[in-house]
């Protein structure tokens, strides 16, 4: 039945074969090490294509070290929601669709393109990814994005595919930007800076609005620009926010999750339920390589709305393009952008 409401998900090789090919070009290139990283840079994490596809690269220097990069099962697990996600919801159980897709390793980078998959918007959950594999002695690992767009369930959870094209699109600060980058038509005009600011507001996210979220901090922006607008009198909180050049948010990276590995109480946001005929995967936990072999089934997880947070200063590498989903009321990258949007106009 599942397979017949939603699209195959299944790696396209030609254009697999493609971006590995331009990856390649780059690698085996004269350039300085630094600027190949660029470069590539540019194409890891999850990207959702124009044509509908999704194209993933993931730079993973600790597997090419091993001398017998075949005898590794190397797979995308994807899990599409069979059923809606409510974002605001504290906890919830909702059934996914999971599919294992084989991807391909070349040297330090996995690339992979993939038909079948549906991004996530301001509206509806995506599909959910990470990058799994069990070496030659039978361990199974994970590895995470650390490029994601969106990681509604922390860093322990599989990322979210994101429509991040449609989202730049459809900002409504799209005239504040074309007001200052010079046209693409011109590539010598001279980069276009901001001015520099002298009163800078900085901002604790979870403090500042009684919600403590972005999207409470562009609810008291919107009132503030609505009365201007009107020439109405602020109040004097309102007037707290005013009389700045800019605004600077504590930091607002994923943060540090810590787990407690002494109890049996289960501290994830996103914990998968595997079916009782598929042994449970845990991370580098020695199973049977053949226990798990269907490539697509129906597996359920609990989803816990994130509530970890500090500071921010106390964050890991991994989903720092991404806003810690504590400070999100809605846990939609949209979220961000409309605050800056908010600001910009």
């Amino acid at each position: 039945m599942v397979a017949k409401t939603l699209p195959t998900v299944q790696l396209v090789e030609d254009e697999t074969h493609a971006l590995i090919n331009w990856a390649k070009g780059i690698w085996d290139s004269e350039d300085t090490y630094f600027s190949k990283g660029q470069k590539l840079a540019k194409r890891l994490g999850a990207h959702y294509r124009r044509d509908g596809l999704a194209e993933f690269g993931f730079w993973t220097p600790e597997l090419a070290g091993d001398v017998i990069q075949s005898e590794r099962q190397l797979d995308l697990e994807v899990f599409t929601p069979l059923t809606p996600i409510n974002f605001r919801e504290p906890e919830q159980q909702i059934k996914f669709k999971r599919d294992r897709v084989p991807v391909i390793q070349r040297g330090e980078f996995v690339w992979g393109v993939v038909a079948g998959l549906r991004p996530g918007n301001r509206d509806r959950a995506g599909c959910f990814y990470w990058l799994r594999y069990i070496d030659p002695d039978g361990r199974l690992y994970y590895l995470r994005d650390p490029l994601a767009y969106s990681l509604p369930y922390g860093v322990f959870a599989p990322a979210e595919l994101y429509d991040v094209r449609r989202l730049q699109r459809s900002r409504s600060d799209m005239a504040f930007f074309r007001r200052r980058c010079a046209p693409a038509s011109n590539p010598d005009a001279p980069v276009p800076r901001v001015i520099d600011p002298v009163n800078i507001l900085q901002i604790h996210v979870k403090t500042a609005s009684p919600e403590g979220t972005i999207e409470g901090l562009t609810r008291i922006f919107k009132a503030i620009s609505d009365k201007l607008k009107d020439n109405q009198p602020l109040t004097a909180f309102e007037q707290c926010y005013t009389g700045y050049d800019a605004v600077q948010l504590l930091p607002v990276e994923p943060t540090i999750e810590y787990r407690r590995e002494d109890t049996n109480i289960d501290h994830a946001f996103f914990a998968v339920k595997y079916p009782a005929e598929s042994v449970k995967l845990q991370e580098r936990e020695i199973i049977d390589p053949t226990a798990d072999e269907q490539t697509s089934t129906t597996v359920e997880a609990i989803l816990r709305q994130p509530n970890t947070d500090n500071w921010g200063y106390d964050v890991p590498i991994l989903g720092s393009s991404c806003t810690n989903p504590a400070k999100l009321g809605s846990l939609r990258t949209d979220e961000m952008i409309e605050f800056v949007a908010t600001l910009h106009n």
